[in-house]
């Protein structure tokens, strides 16, 4: 698998395949460190991270083989231990993680520099979500805790009822001066029609005004004539 760096610089990827119980094979992509460093250069005065640096190089170059109508979507593991608010224990142990689902479409990268600091912007929007956690110290405490965020849920459940009532009076009220200026509509409408029809037939009595008034002034010519 070849996957370009997208700058004058090449990066070798070492394959180093591992046989698997279901006999297919994980590949492993080993970049130099002295590589990472002439990747990281290639950004100029922007600093970048490695990972920055190497997921844009991944991303573009898995997303150059993609057309228009694939969609790519990327998982972003961010690490959460030092973004914990409050922070963790010294005893705790592990791995303290989370993922960032997330996807860029080609028009949106411009340039590497700036993709990069879309993905960084991406990760630091992830780190307020970490003051939501909560340390319990024994199952009481946490049936306690998981009772005070149902009861705050079922606020927010009302809250949001009731904006929805609100909203559903708006549109009926809306609904209801939509209907009043159908009718008025109507009405005007039905007035012209009324006009319209008036003075259609004044115009057509004075059409016939004219034709007798014509007449009789014939008639009358006609006997001044004969006397």
């Amino acid at each position: 698998m070849a996957i370009p760096p997208g700058g004058e610089h090449e990066s070798e990827l070492k394959e180093q395949p591992y046989p698997s119980s279901s006999g297919r094979i994980t590949k492993r992509f080993v970049f130099d460190k002295s590589k990472i460093i002439a990747l990281r250069e290639t950004f100029g005065s922007t600093r970048v991270t490695r990972f920055e640096a190497m997921f844009v190089l991944l991303w573009s170059a898995i997303q150059a083989t993609k057309s228009e109508e694939d969609e790519l979507v990327a998982s972003i593991a961010v690490n959460l231990r030092k973004r914990m608010n409050p922070p963790i224990p010294e005893q705790c142990f592990g791995n303290i993680c989370t993922a960032i689902m997330t996807n860029w479409p080609k028009e949106e990268i411009t340039d590497r520099n700036s993709f990069a600091g879309k993905l960084r912007e991406l990760i630091r929007m992830g780190s307020p979500y970490c003051k939501f956690f909560k340390w319990a110290d024994s199952n009481e405490e946490i049936q306690f805790q998981l009772q005070e965020f149902n009861n705050e849920l079922l606020n927010k459940e009302k809250e949001l009822q009731k904006i929805l009532d609100d909203v559903e009076k708006t549109k009926n009220e809306l609904r209801k001066r939509v209907d009043d200026v159908e009718k008025r509509e109507t009405v005007v409408s039905t007035r012209e029609m009324v006009l319209l029809e008036k003075e259609t037939e004044l115009r057509h009595g004075r059409t016939l005004l004219w034709v007798y008034l014509t007449i009789l002034f014939v008639i009358a010519c006609y006997f001044i004539v004969s006397k």
